[in-house]
């Protein structure tokens, strides 16, 4: 991933790596970090519980019994408005409580580091989470799909914030 990022960075940039607390993001952010260090000033700023993936509740770290599958096929079937509203399964989180913490600390990060060139590592639901919410994306209450990207491990995801500063008027952006 480091080595994918070097040709995107201008020369004499300020960078920072922040991560998720799961352990996996944060090898990740010290891989990009040990990556680009050598080309550029670089900072790690580990970690943040507001990055983490869509939290299960009581299944967290569990197999998907019996009772988790129906559950989650009770979620699968609401309308796309109610997939981000509601918790996927109970005792978990919501897409949209996902965003809501999420877009709390990429706004810490945001003042912490303004003016750097901030690297975020984070998780597949997280992200599309975030995604939903910042762009504020329409769903549907009489459709059951969810406006969902497919992203992989180590996809490059670009969030331009305006200069107010203000994670609520940025613009999430994919494909870069």
């Amino acid at each position: 991933m480091g080595k994918k990022l070097l040709p995107k960075i201008e020369e004499g940039s300020q960078i920072v790596i922040c991560s998720s607390t799961a352990l996996r993001a944060q090898q990740t952010a010290q891989e990009i970090f040990h990556a680009l260090c050598y080309n550029f000033n670089c900072t790690l700023d580990l970690t943040y519980d507001g990055l983490c993936e869509l939290g299960q509740g009581r299944w967290e770290g569990l197999p998907k019994d019996q009772e988790y599958k129906e559950e989650l096929k009770k979620w699968e079937e609401r309308s796309a408005f109610d997939k981000v509203m509601l918790p996927k399964v109970f005792t978990g989180e919501s897409y949209h409580g996902v965003g809501e913490r999420c877009k709390r600390d990429l706004q810490t990060i945001y003042n912490k580091h303004a003016g750097k060139i901030i690297f975020v590592v984070s998780h597949n639901a997280a992200m599309n989470a975030m995604r939903i919410n910042i762009n504020q994306v329409e769903l549907p209450h009489d459709h059951p799909d969810l406006p969902l990207i497919s992203y992989h491990n180590c996809d490059l995801i670009k969030l331009d914030v305006p200069s107010s500063g203000n994670i609520e008027e940025a613009c999430f952006k994919t494909n870069i």
